[in-house]
């Protein structure tokens, strides 16, 4: 946080506002020199821009909101916005109080840009702008006041050219090579999808790179760029906005890049008709769009006149009068890779020979000479161009005077499921298609490209739709539904070669020499090598590109995606009449230690499956059945080779390679001859993806019995534990911890599966095996209990015996078979409890989005009592109007305080002195924490004079002991945390505060956590968040025992700072930091915590509640020196809590914390943006090399001042 942003002067020097390369203060001179007017342009101008600058750094929106412009009700919002996970509408928002502020608060924000804008490259870009915007910028950033007046007789014509726009342009043509059809239409706004597109081009390495990436890691790798660096641009700012390099009013040119498929041709169409139809763009009087393939058949020398003319008819000789206003002219030319003619900008040539520049409209020229022309601005100076191309073109305009670059990136996040909900009409079969995509990574990775996206719904849709497709025979593997997609090529293209089984056999050869050097795209040499000619079926699998070169040799072509090529190398070895030594080749390529052969060898096991050949022989022929035989044996060779060779980790991935091999083939004989009668197996501390476990989940189902399997370490989460569920009954050795952390969410599950009523778990890690260590004492129902479990009454017979883990010791001398603790709720057992819970799905909807939201309230709610709670808490906030949705409950203290006030709001009236009863209630509840007592008879209410009411039974849970005397009843709290709340109530309602302090130092002091939460919920009711609902009905609490408490609070902390060389110690101090958390007061925080240097919490676990509290606590620090989190076992979770802080750390320790590559992200993104840190110790993790390298690039970041990194 900015020091001085509360003093109400400007809180940065303008001394200290520089820039990299910028000496001369360019930046502080440029915002200096703007007026209050200017800077209100200026921000506006930026705003898009600068909202994702806001979005993706949360410290901005926290140094925003801490200055005096903006209220404390405002603030709340914003960071409210912040903290429910809604960065985009925080951002507007805060931009939008900024600006109602007026000019003070625009120039701080300024200013406070150009002093945090290291490692943030979207602001970076935007701030080395300003300098080189030129005399004229404000009058180009006005320019919707400048916007010339159409004249009066274009206006007709104006309008007939948007209705002839429009009616091209309405509809939506999709070519296809997958279904007979060859064209398909729809309503361009029916069907138009939005993609993301960036507004500058990326490094052709990169684009490889993420090509390379497959499923999840796919997504992210584009997400994590897109959030850091590349900035978002919309089709409406392309001209006229702070994307132009060149912000001028005299017109602009424009250039948007995308690989084949992704939606250039449809964005330029949707552009069209947004114009006709008055969308945007009213800059433009009119707009002329070209194809450059249509260009191609001109072959004679033209003018732009005649150009338009040809397909403008109806302009006639008014062209003249657009001549005169270039400005409101826009020039669109779609597909520069597809032009057949050289366009070179370096030395103004087309073709070979040079040739004048075109200056006028009317002069006879080459087509090329128009294009170049317009797009330098020597044509119709004032008029903006938009050129569409692949990347492999790009080059082609590196010296034109582009002044916006973009890229379409596709799909991004839940824009692929939108454009399969808009595909079929049936909502329930896109969601059904899209949920068979989402569950296969690598259809998942393909999805992000409209084209593909089509395929598969082409491929997939049917077996949803038709009745004669049974969805039985839906693919189930990659193979199959690879096979499906060459099949319906075959079916609507093979007639056109005289032999496709040929042409496949020589393009397999090509794609398995692509795989095999990382190779993906080819030239037309490559296609001579092969005896290959391009052809309206080739074209199917291969894209057509043109090079630099403008003979026949610059041709390009790529498969549509990566797994295409692999598939088709696969195909290949199936279709050679020679089967020679395949083992061999499958046995080179399944050493490789990098992979690149992985997918290869997965489609060729699968080839080897009648399921996946069949629909491919009908066109190809039989496959070679000695072909298929060797690749079983091979596959049958390696599995039974690889499984006694898992101590490596190399080992371990091997064998899961074949097991996916086994999977792919579908060859349950195979199968059970290889793994059938496997006893252990191990895959400890390697990463298993929910397919993974799929594939394991299908292999372990066809072996006998597994003494033993081992998966530990192996991070398989919830969602592997449900594909691994089914099988697990064969297991007599389990070994998992089957305690999981869920990338998002602490998600804590359990699975044990009974076959025949027993599961053995002998030495299972499921939970921590139960202490039992005394026999029981034995009575007559004891008696017969006791015999029931050892067997010695009805021998054979089985028991089940429930228990809360404080009794389990009984037991342990027992012969139990099967120990299992009920974890409780997982995944989304947590949200169908709520939609059960409320009647209206709406309410229900709500109330899970606020729990899931709270880290602390989400925690609570594996339990179902714990729910009930919530949702009676909550509840009321989203279905009573007179409730005020911003007090919805933040910590646990308020939530139990909104459950005590709804129980006095329904039963209240029912008692005379609802004080005096809940203070003797809580008296009672005191009594049972400090003895450890959860269970009350008739004798401990007479006790404390109480009596069994309504009201009363809203906290106590009537249970009819087995003596029917009305001394047997006993009472329990719904909870023990509603017992300790009221304990804690019972502190604030006594009229004598007497030594309150002398009570909580003494629970604080007990060392076995029975006063813990207690204490949690003391410091809590000292807040006046948590008290007001509750003196609405108990009048005011006693003011001298709330000022005793937070005395108390910030004693106990300043004490126990300094106290932390035992793991007591550091227990102590993490409990008062979540009383700092509870109390929700700012300045005892600050005043408790504000000046600590060093913080020590080493070996102590930490959970991701606990990070959270710490979190907030170091936030009110002014810097730590030191912060060690030694073998706290933080995990991805916990560091995902702890990242906004690490931040102001000068010494970091997170030795021995189980971090993963998954953690790297959160790390890097903190250090990359620590300008202090200068000791960091990481050792004792588990990051591999891609957690490693991200590191690296934080690391090597300008302003990293590491000195010392372990």
């Amino acid at each position: 946080m900015a020091a001085g942003f509360n003093s109400g002067e400007y809180p940065i020097s303008s001394k200290r506002l520089t820039l990299d390369n910028d000496p001369n203060s360019k930046i502080t001179e440029f915002l200096t020199n703007c007026e209050d007017d200017q800077l209100l342009l200026l921000t506006k101008f930026y705003r898009d821009r600068l909202e994702q600058v806001i979005e993706g750094v949360a410290r901005l929106c926290l140094m925003f909101t801490a200055c005096d412009h903006i209220g404390v009700k405002e603030s709340h919002k914003v960071n409210e916005m912040a903290d429910i996970g809604n960065p985009a509408d925080c951002s507007k928002l805060l931009l939008n109080l900024v600006i109602e502020k007026g000019s003070r608060a625009l120039r701080v924000m300024w200013e406070s840009f150009v002093e945090m804008h290291r490692g943030l490259p979207k602001l970076e870009k935007i701030l080395r702008e300003l300098p080189t915007l030129g005399p004229d910028a404000f009058g180009y950033m006005n320019i919707s006041q400048g916007l010339s007046e159409i004249p009066s007789n274009l206006k007709d014509l104006q309008q007939k050219h948007k209705e002839t726009l429009r009616v091209q342009t309405e509809t939506l043509r999709v070519n296809t090579i997958l279904i007979k059809e060859k064209v398909k239409t729809f309503q361009l706004v029916d069907r138009y999808a939005e993609l993301t597109v960036i507004s500058n081009v990326r490094d052709r390495a990169l684009v490889e790179h993420e090509l390379l990436a497959r499923g999840r890691d796919h997504e992210e790798w584009r997400e994590k760029h897109l959030r850091r660096e590349l900035e978002k641009i919309r089709t409406d700012q392309l001209f006229q906005s702070s994307f132009s390099q060149r912000k001028s009013k005299s017109g602009n040119s424009a250039a948007v890049c995308g690989v084949p498929g992704i939606g250039k041709t449809t964005m330029v169409q949707k552009i069209v008709y947004d114009w006709a139809t008055g969308k945007i763009y009213p800059h433009f009087q009119f707009v002329f769009s070209f194809k450059f393939r249509d260009l191609n058949t001109i072959n004679c020398r033209i003018n732009l006149r005649n150009l338009i003319l040809d397909q403008y008819p109806y302009f006639g000789n008014i062209l003249g009068e657009l001549w005169k206003n270039p400005e409101g002219l826009l020039f669109i030319f779609d597909g520069l890779d597809e032009f057949k003619d050289r366009i070179d900008f370096a030395d103004n040539q087309r073709n070979t020979e040079p040739q004048s520049t075109c200056t006028d409209p009317e002069c006879w020229c080459e087509v090329s000479d128009i294009v170049y022309s317009l797009i330098q601005h020597k044509l119709l100076p004032g008029c903006s161009v938009l050129v569409t191309s692949r990347p492999t073109a790009l080059h082609l305009l590196e010296k034109a005077e582009i002044s916006v670059w973009a890229e379409i990136l596709g799909f991004v996040g839940d824009e692929r499921k939108e454009y399969f909900n808009k595909i079929f009409e049936d909502q329930t079969v896109a969601a059904a298609v899209f949920k068979h995509v989402e569950e296969n990574e690598i259809l998942y990775t393909m999805c992000y490209n409209p084209s593909y996206c089509w395929i598969l719904a082409l491929s997939l849709g049917p077996f949803f739709t038709q009745r004669d497709r049974k969805r039985q025979q839906v693919p189930k593997t990659i193979t199959q539904l690879y096979s499906y997609y060459i099949y319906n090529i075959l079916k609507n293209h093979g007639r056109e070669i005289e032999n496709p089984r040929d042409v496949l056999l020589k393009l397999g050869e090509m794609a398995y020499t692509g795989v095999s050097k990382k190779k993906i795209v080819f030239r037309n040499e490559d296609l001579i090598e092969y005896n290959l000619q391009p052809s309206q079926f080739l074209s199917g699998f291969l894209m057509e590109l043109l090079e630099r070169d403008d003979s026949a040799q610059s041709v390009v072509y790529t498969f549509p995606h990566l797994t295409i090529q692999e598939f088709v190398a696969a195909l290949t070895q199936f279709l050679t009449p020679d089967p020679g030594e395949i083992g061999k080749l499958l046995s080179e390529a399944h050493s490789e230690e990098d992979g690149r052969f992985e997918i290869f060898l997965h489609f060729v096991a699968g080839l080897s499956s009648p399921q996946s050949a069949r629909p491919l022989e009908e066109f190809l022929g039989p496959f070679l059945h000695q072909r298929t035989c060797r690749v079983i044996d091979w596959v049958k060779e390696k599995v039974k080779g690889q499984i006694g060779n898992t101590e490596t980790e190399t080992g371990k991935q091997k064998l899961l390679n074949t097991f996916h091999y086994l999977f792919e083939s579908q060859n349950k004989a195979l199968a059970e001859n290889t793994v059938g009668s496997m006893e252990t197996l191990s895959f400890c501390e390697l990463r298993l993806t929910p397919i993974d476990c799929a594939v394991l989940s299908h292999v372990i189902g066809l072996c006998d019995t597994i003494k033993h399997l081992n998966l530990q370490r192996c991070y398989i989460q919830c969602e592997g534990l449900q594909r691994l569920g089914p099988v697990l009954h064969k297991c007599q050795g389990l070994r998992n911890h089957l305690i999981m952390y869920d990338a998002r969410k602490k998600c804590v599950s359990l699975v044990f599966v009974a076959k025949h009523g027993i599961l053995r778990l002998a030495d299972a890690t499921l939970c921590s095996q139960p202490p039992l260590n005394t026999e029981a004492s034995r009575s007559s129902v004891s008696d017969i209990v006791y015999s029931l479990i050892q067997h010695k009454l009805l021998p054979g017979c089985s028991v089940l015996v429930t228990s809360r883990p404080t009794a389990l010791h009984l037991l342990e001398k027992a012969e139990i078979s099967v120990w299992a603790e009920i974890l409780g709720f997982v995944g989304d057992e947590r949200k169908e409890y709520f939609n059960k819970f409320f009647e209206d799905q709406a309410v229900a909807a709500a109330v899970f989005k606020h729990v899931e939201e709270n880290e602390v309230l989400y925690t609570m709610c594996y339990n179902p009592s714990y729910c009930l709670i919530l949702a009676l808490s909550l509840g009321p906030f989203f279905t009573q109007r007179d409730r005020n949705r911003q007090q919805v409950p933040k910590t646990i203290t308020q939530l139990y305080s909104y459950y005590i006030y709804n129980i006095l709001k329904n039963h209240g009236r029912e008692i005379e002195n609802p004080r005096d009863v809940l203070l003797k209630l809580g008296e009672m509840a005191y009594t049972g924490v400090s003895q450890k007592k959860i269970v009350f008879r008739n004798g401990d209410l007479i006790e404390y004079n109480l009596q069994p009411s309504q009201f009363l039974s809203g906290f106590l849970m009537e249970l009819l002991e087995r003596d029917d005397s009305a001394q047997s009843v006993v009472y329990t709290f719904p909870h023990l945390t509603i017992q300790e709340f009221v304990a804690a109530l019972t502190q604030f309602l006594t009229p004598d505060p007497g030594e309150i302090g002398k009570l909580l130092s003494e629970a604080h002091s007990e060392e076995d956590g029975r006063f813990e939460i207690f204490l949690r919920f003391v410091a809590g009711l000292s807040s006046p968040q948590s008290a007001r609902p509750l003196e609405e009905f108990l009048s005011p609490f006693l003011h001298q025992t709330t000022c005793r408490v937070i005395d108390w609070v910030k004693e106990m902390v300043e004490g126990q700072i300094g106290n932390t060389q035992t793991e007591t110690g550091k227990r102590k101090l993490l409990n008062t930091f979540h009383y700092l958390f509870e109390s929700q007061n700012k300045t005892l925080a600050e005043k408790a915590v504000g000046s600590v240097k060093t913080l020590s919490f080493s070996r102590l676990g930490l959970t991701p509640i606990d990070c959270a509290v710490l979190s907030h606590v170091i936030g009110l620090c002014d810097t730590i020196k030191h912060l060690d989190l030694e073998r706290c076992q933080v995990q991805c979770e916990g560091l995902q809590r702890l990242g906004p802080v690490l931040r102001k750390c000068q010494g970091l320790s997170l030795f021995g914390n189980a971090l993963t590559d998954s953690c790297a992200k959160d790390l890097a993104s903190a250090l990359s943006t620590n300008r202090s840190l200068i000791d960091l110790n990481l050792g004792n993790n588990k990051l591999r090399d891609s957690g490693v390298k991200q590191l690296s690039v934080a690391l090597r970041n300008p302003d990293c001042k590491i000195q010392k990194l372990e």
